[in-house]
């Protein structure tokens, strides 16, 4: 961790440091609790740690040494901008998909309260796998909501970083594009859409300087604001989401960030990997199987996850076991090696790209695809984020709208420059 701070200094977004922070972030948790869990590490789970984040270590200094040799130019001015009706129109677009979301999930699963509705309408769908869809078209408009608040996020970022401005009607989009994303029950996309912010707030700051300055001390403060807010409110937001809770505040958390340690050691120790399917990788590309396992007679019910709960000295430690689980659970040690070489090589290309590429003219589709991977990657010590998301039809559809979006919503302006001209 440290290591990966001193060689990242001038760029603590970097794909690199994200993971192996976020590992070692549940590591320390799931330490600090161990006497109240009774973790005892096994030397298979000590080597899967060292193995998993030490191959992305290396493959991602090796890629960022041979892809960064030359100094990047600084960007100093944004030229574009969107216009106020454009705008506007989106604002109506993302309200009315939260409120058709929220009428939709009160009639799919009618309960006395919306908080109600929401934790049994996840209930339903995530643990008892029952099918409980969203109308086509409404599945359209949340996916569309979703991209335009990706899309808006980076706008308001780079808005606010260089002409020092609030742009209150993007950040709407935003806001109602976050709350839509949550009235399924998922606390991530809430989580993911305040990760995505400070994301683009510091790209386009360091694109501004150049990528020279190291870690400076408002970002820093911002950052921790932000993380004690989320940590005060994490167990809230999941009684909003009528969620019942019992354990403290500061069980909780541990419960959600550090459990997913002693649940991959209880695993290794429980069975052989890798565990034999049908097909192999229906853990780690479970999505893709999902979406394309009808083009072999496969029902998409055919392909679940198979994440046990685990307890411990009474403790609830969930069914979350960090994203080296499926890759062990697939593939095994030699698999895991695999994958987590090839996650380090897509993520470092496309942020080293990202950085190249950013633009003052245009909306650039490829910082927003390397924000997505950041928000995916800073949630290894959760789940297996990355595959999921990037073997999705989600993520391609998501692409091709940014691309649409970016060619539609900007209008470049006048420099002073154009006007001599």
């Amino acid at each position: 961790l440290v290591a990966s701070l001193i060689v990242f200094m001038k760029d603590i977004f970097n794909p690199v440091f994200i993971f192996v922070a976020s590992l070692w972030f549940g590591i320390l948790w799931a330490m600090l609790f161990s006497r109240k869990w009774d973790l005892c590490l096994s030397g298979l789970t000590f080597t899967v740690f060292v193995l998993g984040i030490g191959t992305f270590f290396v493959v991602g200094i090796i890629i960022k040494l041979l892809g960064e040799r030359r100094q990047l130019e600084s960007v100093r001015q944004f030229s574009i901008s969107v216009k106020g009706w454009k705008i506007d129109l989106a604002i109506i677009f993302t309200f009315m998909t939260l409120i058709l979301s929220i009428m939709t999930i009160k009639q799919l699963v009618p309960a006395t309260s919306l908080g109600d509705s929401i934790y049994m309408y996840r209930v339903k769908t995530t643990f008892w796998n029952m099918l409980v869809p969203f109308p086509s078209y409404l599945n359209y408009m949340r996916m569309l909501t979703y991209a335009l608040g990706f899309w808006f996020t980076y706008y308001f970022a780079a808005i606010l970083v260089f002409r020092q401005r609030l742009d209150v009607r993007s950040l709407l989009v935003v806001v109602f594009s976050a709350l839509s994303s949550v009235i399924t029950g998922s606390r991530n996309n809430f989580i993911i859409f305040l990760m995505l912010f400070m994301f683009f707030l510091y790209f386009c700051s360091q694109c501004k300087n150049g990528w020279v300055k190291g870690i400076r001390l408002k970002p820093v403060i911002f950052g921790v604001v932000i993380a004690v807010f989320l940590l005060v409110s994490f167990q809230n937001l999941a009684d909003l989401l009528g969620r019942n809770t019992t354990s403290s505040p500061l069980d909780y958390l541990a419960e959600y960030v550090g459990a997913e340690v002693y649940n991959l050691n209880m695993f290794l120790s429980q069975h052989k990997i890798p565990m034999v399917d049908s097909y192999a990788g229906t853990q780690t590309f479970i999505n893709f199987f999902k979406t394309f396992g009808r083009y072999w007679g496969a029902s998409s019910n055919e392909y679940l996850l198979n994440l046990p709960f685990n307890t411990s000295n009474g403790y609830n430690l969930g069914n979350v076991y960090t994203t080296f689980y499926p890759y062990l659970y697939d593939f095994g040690i030699s698999g895991m090696f695999l994958l987590v070489t090839l996650m380090a090589t897509i993520s470092e290309v496309t942020h080293i790209l990202a950085k190249k590429l950013f633009s003052s003219s245009k909306i650039s589709v490829i910082v927003l695809i390397d924000g997505y991977m950041f928000t995916a990657l800073a949630f290894s010590f959760f789940s297996n984020k990355f595959y999921e998301q990037i073997s999705a039809l989600n993520f391609l559809e998501y692409i091709a709208v940014w691309i649409i979006l970016s060619v539609l919503l900007p209008t470049k302006e006048k420099t002073r420059m154009d006007e001599i001209v």
